[in-house]
């Protein structure tokens, strides 16, 4: 059984291009094959939503034996929608929803991203190579640099175009 599940989402309207999902409907994934879960909605509340996420979080999480992650990682830092000192960097809770600066957020927190068996990081750009770099040096705390959750996966993968063979 393959389940597909956002790690984070903006709360934006469904048909919004600010919609992660909507993103990758529009760019043809197929998830014809696999039990869906998108966290948006519609009449719903951020806070709603992220209650509702959470359970089924937990659900599938506990029904599966193994849990993949994928993850872009941002050039301050963050991962899924986990910002550096955000409320979300710090909730014992498995998903939060916050007004970020830019977006009110939902997100997987590091409580659900610890149960990641195999995480794949995509991180690309001249301007991320101080994340890179960053990764492969000590991690002050997870609350100001939230992709460290990489280093505490059993297995991570990090694609980049900047530093070879590590």
């Amino acid at each position: 059984k393959l389940v597909v599940m956002q790690t984070d989402e903006r709360f934006v309207a469904l048909d919004s291009n600010d919609c992660n999902w909507h993103q990758l409907a529009n760019a043809g994934f197929d998830t014809k094959h696999a039990a869906t879960f998108p966290m948006l909605v519609e009449g719903k509340t951020r806070d709603e939503i992220a209650e509702q996420y959470s359970e089924t979080v937990l659900r599938e999480f506990i029904a599966a034996d193994y849990i993949i992650g994928q993850f872009g990682v941002g050039s301050d830092g963050h991962i899924a929608g986990i910002k550096p000192n955000s409320l979300a960097s710090t909730s014992d809770m498995l998903v939060c929803g916050y007004q970020g600066e830019d977006f009110e957020r939902i997100t997987l927190t590091f409580p659900a991203l610890q149960q990641v068996d195999e995480a794949f990081a995509f991180v690309f750009g001249e301007a991320k190579r101080p994340i890179i770099e960053r990764l492969l040096s000590d991690i002050p705390s997870l609350a100001e640099f939230p992709a460290g959750v990489l280093r505490t996966t059993p297995i991570s993968t990090v694609y980049n175009d900047q530093i070879e063979d590590n």
